[in-house]
C-alpha cells in the first residue's frame, strides 16, 4: 500500500504540539524616520546664517554746507544745508552667523527628545569720519530750545574753525533655546513634534560720536574743544517657548524626477516665546575745553548728551520673540544630512541706541553752564520691534 504526501500551503498555521508555536503577541516596528529626523541616539547641526536685519532710525548728526552760506545758516537742516551722516536707517545691512543645535533622544522609539540651540548673528560695525580738509563746512545740527529754531555746533568754517568727527556704531544678536521634542503625530514617517521650553535672547547696541574743534581767530584763536556722546542700550529676553515642528516628503512631486533632488524632505516649524524683556539703556558724554596753554577744563555733557539726560535706565515690559523657518534636506549618508531653508526672527520692544537720542538741547547748560528753561534734551525711551530674516545651509549629523 503506497502513502500519500499531502503538501501543507505555508499560509497555514502548523501546530506541532509545542508552546512556542502559539503566537503570543503582535508585530513590533520601530518608528521611520525621515531625512531631517536624527536616527541617532544622539544629534549635532551646524549651519551658516546669511541675514538681513531691521535698521535703527538715525536722526540727522553730521551736515555740511555749500561755499558762501552765512554763518548764521551753516549746517542748520533746512535749504542751506545737506545731511552728510544719519537721518536715515542704519545697521540693517546683511551679516554672516551661526546656528547650532545638539540633542539626544530620551527612548528607543525616539518620540521624545531634549534639544538645546544657539544662535549667534555676527556684530554689525559702522564708522563715520568727516574732517575739515574735506568739507569746508561741517557741523552738528540740533534743535535749540532757547531759540525756538533749527541749530548747529561748527566743526568747519573758513577762517573760523576747524575740525572732526567720527562716529561709531556696533549691533549684536544672539539667542538661546533648551527644548523638548516630543511627538505628537500618530502617522507612520511623518513626524510632527510638539517644542516646549526656555528661551533666551540678547540684543545689544551702542553709539558713540566724538568731534574735536579748534578756533582759529578772535579772542579763542587757539581753543579746542573735544566732545563726546554715548548710547549703548542692553536687550535680554527670558520667556517660555512652544511651537510645532513637522517633516513632510516630497515623493511624488515633479522635484523628485531630478535625481539629485530625490529623498528631499521639507521641514516647517515655528515657535513664539513669551516672556519679559528687560532693557538696560546707559547715556554719557562728557567735554574737554584746552586754552591752548595745556590747561583744560572738563564739563558733564557733550552736545546730545547734557545732565538732563545723561544716567543710566532700567525697564521691563512684556514681549515676544517668535520664528518661523523652512528647509529642505536631503540625506547625503547613512548619518548625515544636508539642508538649505529660510528663516524669521522676530523680538517686539527692544531698545535701539540710536533711537534714544533726544535732538532737542537746551544750549543754556552746555560745556557746564547753568540751565535755564526747557530740560532737554531728555531721556523718553523709545521701543520698537527688531526682525531678523535670510538664508541658511547647513548639516546635520547623528549617531
Amino acid at each position: 500500500m503506497s502513502s500519500s504526501v499531502v503538501p501543507v500551503a505555508y499560509s497555514e498555521p502548523i501546530f506541532d504540539g509545542a508552546c512556542d508555536a502559539i503566537p503570543t503577541g503582535q508585530t513590533q516596528w520601530k518608528r521611520q524616520r525621515l531625512a531631517t529626523g536624527p536616527s541617532g541616539s544622539f544629534w549635532a547641526k551646524a549651519e551658516y546664517l546669511y541675514w538681513d536685519r531691521t535698521g535703527a532710525e538715525f536722526p540727522p548728526l553730521v551736515t555740511t554746507s555749500g561755499s558762501g552760506t552765512a554763518r548764521v545758516n551753516a549746517g542748520t537742516l533746512g535749504d542751506f544745508s545737506s545731511v552728510i551722516f544719519g537721518g536715515s536707517d542704519e545697521l540693517d545691512s546683511q551679516e554672516s552667523g551661526g546656528r547650532y543645535s545638539i540633542g539626544f533622544w530620551w527612548d528607543d522609539s525616539q518620540d521624545l527628545g531634549v534639544e538645546f540651540t544657539y544662535i549667534n548673528l555676527g556684530d554689525q560695525d559702522l564708522s563715520f569720519t568727516a574732517r575739515s580738509s574735506e568739507h569746508a563746512i561741517l557741523a552738528r545740527p540740533f534743535f535749540n530750545t532757547d531759540a525756538g529754531l533749527e541749530d548747529a555746533r561748527l566743526l568747519a568754517f573758513p577762517n573760523e574753525v576747524s575740525g572732526n568727527i567720527e562716529i561709531n556704531a556696533d549691533s549684536s544678536f544672539q539667542l538661546f533655546d533648551l527644548a523638548i521634542r516630543r511627538n505628537v503625530s500618530s502617522r507612520r514617517g511623518t513626524p510632527v513634534y510638539l517644542l516646549m521650553g526656555y528661551r533666551g535672547g540678547d540684543f545689544d547696541e551702542s553709539i558713540r560720536i566724538a568731534d574735536t574743534s579748534t578756533s582759529l581767530a578772535g579772542a579763542t584763536q587757539g581753543v579746542s574743544l573735544s566732545s563726546t556722546d554715548a548710547f549703548q542700550v542692553e536687550n535680554e529676553f527670558h520667556g517660555f517657548r512652544v511651537g510645532l515642528a513637522n517633516e513632510m516628503s516630497l515623493r511624488g512631486l515633479p522635484l523628485n524626477a531630478i535625481p539629485l533632488f530625490r529623498g528631499l524632505v521639507l521641514a516647517v516649524d515655528g515657535s513664539v516665546s513669551v516672556g519679559q524683556t528687560n532693557r538696560q539703556i546707559t547715556i554719557s558724554g562728557q567735554s574737554v575745553t584746552n586754552n591752548g596753554l595745556g590747561q583744560s577744563t572738563t564739563s558733564n555733557g557733550g552736545l546730545l548728551t547734557q545732565p538732563t539726560n545723561i544716567g543710566q535706565y532700567d525697564s521691563d515690559s512684556f514681549g515676544t520673540l517668535h520664528d518661523v523657518s523652512l528647509k529642505l534636506t536631503k540625506r547625503i549618508g547613512r548619518n548625515l544630512s544636508a539642508n538649505l531653508g529660510y528663516s524669521l526672527y522676530g523680538w517686539s520692544n527692544v531698545g535701539r541706541a540710536a533711537e534714544q537720542i533726544d535732538r532737542r538741547v537746551n544750549p543754556t547748560q552746555v560745556g557746564g553752564g547753568t540751565l535755564s528753561g526747557l530740560q532737554r534734551p531728555a531721556f523718553n525711551e523709545a521701543t520698537n520691534d527688531f526682525v531678523a530674516h535670510g538664508i541658511t545651509f547647513g548639516a546635520s549629523m547623528t549617531w
